[in-house]
């Protein structure tokens, strides 16, 4: 999703803040300089700088980082001092080594008012731009704090106020925006400043093959010398800089939905390797003034870009998502409900993975645990969550609306198995075990039995094969698209397992409330089947959960179901191999299914990469009910194994007749569909 949380800031005018941290320190405890000129500047020792230019120093000696007498003068505001070494004949044009920045660019970016003028006056470059970014002065004074009066100045003297920095194409006004310069933003739109002005839009898989042709370029001069030092490092990195200005690097496939081959020069991730996340990224940039503005929360600036002729619904170019969609994944709610009152659409969705607002809220409310610092911006609002979940509904917004796909953000805490195709704002907040979101969504007509769907092949992401897809459970794979899970199973802890134990956010102590919503207050079916042929019993089991057991066997839940490898809800307690993973034991759980009912059947998972095997006929007793041998799957014959199969499908196909009251489809024979 374009302009979203991470991805967004590379492209976004955040970015500057790197910039702006020049190569080199204005303050008053800087390293002493071996030319007294400098010193003097540093200090902003007035009499000493005269004194220096009366005995002939040179006004425009540089340090090794380029930085000359008039750079520190206009870096510290120092009007006087500048003066001085303006009138003794200081370059107003020099550049710095690093980023060729100019006096009049540090001025500006400090919000020195007085010394930008000066600079100004005397012939300043008004249009000259850094090189590592290139930044104009008016880019870099309208990102600047109380910068209006220098903006005022460098336009007035013909600074293009639709000027794009080359880097990612935003304007000046996107500087302002994004920095919440609400004087500044005024200023450049009476100048005619454009508000529909976008940013760069770049392809995911066009970027990642630059980026893996340029560690190519890099890595073959470099194997070249046998133990490469700064010059050779040096050379090398140029020779890459300059590979990367061939338009057309080798290419075999850049296609986005079916990727056969290589994506560049010196890659070796074929399509299997590209990922999901590129897939799911498809392009960013795009980003207009108001979207970055939605992005940071600046409600004075927002009003004002408003007021000045943005649309409100103007959606970014690369995957159209919306002002109210960004504000929502930035936790911007106060600012979301201003945008409702301007006539911001709610309907509005992301053209790849079809956020909506409401769903943006929820997921911003409730994100996975990440390993770095978590937005917080949602816990600073004067506007809860629900307020503005109520605003949307209100105003239009369709609580059935389904993702079109994973969306990529969801992995910043790592993959924890759990895919959101075709997920549902309900869903979202079933899972995090919501239940005032839920009631909110259902009071104005969301369906809770809307299941997410099993993902297209090549953007699922990478997991231990479960028996879906696979062979290993004996029954037709699942197909893409069927149903996967069903919000009951993720209200009972569906995503909770593993490292969703720990990765997960929900209203604490809140499965039980919520399974009891789903089901006494909306009637959802007990006995769901999601596509591992698990239930919410099953969930509830895995997780120790024994009021939720007693709950949902009071509510008819089948303690005898099994999943589609062959696991009851009892062996979903006894701490068994899930590959490369082991579940917790819950020996009271167990005690409690096997006294309900819940046959011991299969301590391991059956997954055929992961070495352990579900025997499937595991007790005498289950022999006896179902007619399975004991011998496990594996050594079966093909004709026993195909009796067994059999059996388990009939067991299934009864399951769905019970859930759904009435008889299967002729030939259905596939399991948890």
């Amino acid at each position: 999703m374009t302009t979203r949380m991470a991805k967004t800031h590379q492209l976004g005018a955040r970015v500057w803040g790197a910039l702006f941290l020049v190569p080199f320190l204005i303050s008053a405890g800087v390293p002493s300089s071996s030319d007294p000129i400098v010193d003097a500047v540093k200090n902003g020792d007035v009499d000493a700088v005269r004194h220096l230019i009366e005995s002939g120093a040179d006004v425009n000696a540089a340090e090794g980082d380029g930085m000359t007498p008039l750079h520190w003068a206009a870096g510290r505001g120092d009007v006087e001092v500048a003066r001085l070494l303006l009138e003794a004949g200081a370059d107003v044009s020099a550049g710095t080594r690093i980023g060729t920045y100019t006096p009049l660019h540090l001025a500006v970016e400090r919000g020195h008012t007085a010394v930008s003028k000066l600079l100004i006056d005397a012939g300043a470059d008004i249009a000259a731009t850094t090189a590592n970014g290139w930044a104009t002065p008016l880019h870099l004074a309208a990102a600047a704090e109380e910068g209006e009066d220098i903006v005022a100045a460098l336009i007035e003297a013909g600074a293009d106020v639709n000027e794009k920095e080359k880097a990612a194409g935003q304007t000046p006004l996107i500087f302002a925006a994004s920095y919440g310069r609400t004087e500044s933003v005024k200023r450049l739109l009476a100048a005619g400043a454009d508000p529909a002005a976008t940013t760069r839009v770049v392809d995911a898989l066009d970027q990642l093959r630059e980026d893996l042709s340029a560690a190519a370029a890099l890595s073959e001069k470099l194997d070249a010398v046998e133990s490469p030092g700064p010059t050779q490092v040096q050379a090398a990195i140029r020779e890459q800089r300059a590979s990367l200005s061939d338009p057309e690097p080798e290419l075999v496939s850049t296609v986005f939905e079916r990727p056969t081959a290589l994506i560049g020069p010196g890659s070796e991730r074929g399509a299997s390797g590209i990922g999901a996340r590129e897939f799911l990224v498809r392009r960013t940039g795009g980003m207009t003034a108001l979207l970055h503005v939605a992005r940071e929360g600046h409600i004075d600036a927002a009003m004002a870009l408003l007021d000045g002729g943005a649309d409100v619904n103007q959606v970014s170019a690369a995957d159209a998502a919306s002002p109210l969609v960004i504000a929502a994944l930035n936790g911007r709610f106060d600012l979301m409900l201003r945008l409702l009152e301007r006539g911001a659409d709610p309907t509005l969705a992301t053209s790849t993975d079809g956020v909506t607002p409401l769903f943006a809220v929820l997921q911003t409310r409730w994100p996975t645990v990440s390993d770095y610092p978590n937005r917080l911006a949602h816990l600073q609002q004067k506007a809860h969550h629900l307020d503005v979940m109520e605003a949307l509904l209100q105003a239009g917004a369709d609580p059935n609306v389904r993702l079109k796909t994973h969306i990529w953000y969801w992995e910043h805490g790592g993959d924890i198995g759990v895919d959101l195709t075709s997920a549902t704002p309900l869903w979202r907040a079933a899972i995090a075990q919501d239940v005032e979101a839920m009631r909110v969504l259902a009071t104005y007509g969301a369906d809770p039995e809307i299941p997410t769907t099993v993902a297209p092949e090549l953007i699922r992401h990478g997991r231990t094969p479960d028996g879906r897809g696979q062979d290993d459970s004996g029954l037709p794979p699942v197909p893409e698209g069927e149903p996967d899970v069903f919000p009951i199973h993720a209200a009972a802890g569906g995503g909770w397992l593993g490292q969703g134990s720990f990765k997960m956010r929900g209203v604490p102590d809140g499965f039980l409330a919520a399974v009891k919503f789903l089901v006494d207050d909306l009637g959802v079916e007990v006995n769901a089947v999601d596509s591992w042929g698990y239930r919410p019993l099953h969930y509830a089991a895995v997780r120790g959960d024994n009021e939720m057991v007693r709950y949902l066997v009071s509510k008819g839940a089948d303690v005898t179901a099994l999943s589609r490898l062959g696991q009851s809800a009892a062996d979903m307690t006894r701490g068994g191999k899930v590959g490369v993973w082991a579940r917790n034991k819950y020996p009271d759980t167990q005690e409690l299914l096997v006294s309900l009912g819940s046959p011991l059947v299969c301590e391991h998972t059956f997954i055929r990469e992961g070495g352990y095997f579900c025997p499937v006929a595991g007790t005498t007793s289950f022999e006896d009910r179902y007619g399975f041998s004991k011998e496990p799957l594996t050594e079966r014959s093909p004709d026993e194994l195909y009796t067994s199969v059999r059996l388990l499908e009939e067991i299934y196909d009864y399951a769905r007749r019970v859930d759904s009251d009435s008889p299967p489809a002729e030939g259905n024979t596939s399991a948890g569909q």
